[in-house]
């Protein structure tokens, strides 16, 4: 879409209804509300909002059971409701933005809360960026998306490390990992990793690294 007003709904634009559409692309448009209409979309598989100022996520959309992708990059969303949960077959949820503050923290990387539960999206293959300074239970329920192949982590704590390599070990599909401490000085604790992910070709870590991880060669 675009040229799309704050102020116009689709069923404005589309006054013929749309029951039917599988994809919604409304990238960069100037909305700063989900889009109420949205919730009529039953067969709805792809939502892209990505680059749009929009905060709050309804609850609605658990009732989107066919959605597989949700596209919120660069958006202002920190938090998703549990009712997300109830998607039936999610395979990409992109919650993240980036901010330039200084040339000291150059882009810092916000994500969304950690939801208890989010280890039941087990066709989740793409999750980026989750934040885990919940405690170790959304570590310990990360091990179970065995279809991940993509997941970036954000607000991690040093007293959670060990229950998050554990789960890392189980995603045998990852290709991209990203890792982000809590705090910037924190030391990165990755070394309790045995057998990292077999396919992985990117990995990012930021924080405080005192030696390579001694599983790189593998």
């Amino acid at each position: 879409m675009f040229a799309v007003d704050e102020n116009q709904f689709l069923h404005k634009l589309f006054p013929g209804g749309f029951k039917l559409l599988a994809v919604l692309d409304m990238q960069a448009t100037p909305i700063i509300r989900f889009p109420i209409d949205i919730v009529n979309l039953y067969y709805l598989k792809y939502l892209n909002l990505r680059e749009t100022k929009v905060r709050v996520v309804p609850r609605f959309m658990g009732m989107l059971h066919k959605l597989e992708t949700l596209d919120l990059k660069h958006a202002y969303v920190t938090e998703l409701p549990v009712e997300i949960l109830q998607l039936r077959r999610p395979r990409h949820l992109l919650v993240y933005r980036y901010e330039f503050e200084s040339y000291d923290y150059f882009h810092l990387k916000y994500g969304f809360k950690g939801l208890e539960g989010i280890g039941d999206l087990q066709s989740l293959q793409k999750l980026c960026l989750i934040e885990i300074d919940q405690g170790n239970v959304i570590s310990t329920e990360l091990g179970k998306l065995t279809q991940l192949r993509r997941l970036g982590i954000t607000k991690l704590k040093k007293e959670d490390g060990k229950k998050l390599c554990s789960s890392i070990e189980k995603l045998t599909c990852l290709r991209a990992f990203s890792l982000i401490w809590i705090e910037e000085n924190e030391l990165i604790n990755v070394q309790h990793l045995v057998s990292p992910p077999p396919l992985l070709q990117r990995l990012y870590l930021r924080g405080r690294l005192e030696s390579m991880p001694h599983w790189i060669p593998s």
